[in-house]
């Protein structure tokens, strides 16, 4: 599925400002997973 993704992202003018454009997706994605970690555990201690 994310084969037809990796042409539009991985040009060859743009390989190498990728990384550093993918660099705020990813902290938002890893806030986004802490935040849905704490929710589940504040929702599991909350039963």
């Amino acid at each position: 599925m994310q084969s037809n993704l990796v042409p539009r992202f991985l040009t060859p003018d743009s390989l190498l400002p990728t990384p550093y454009s993918l660099l705020p997706f990813l902290t938002y994605l890893t806030k986004l997973r802490t935040a849905i970690v704490v929710i589940f555990i504040n929702y599991d201690v909350c039963i």
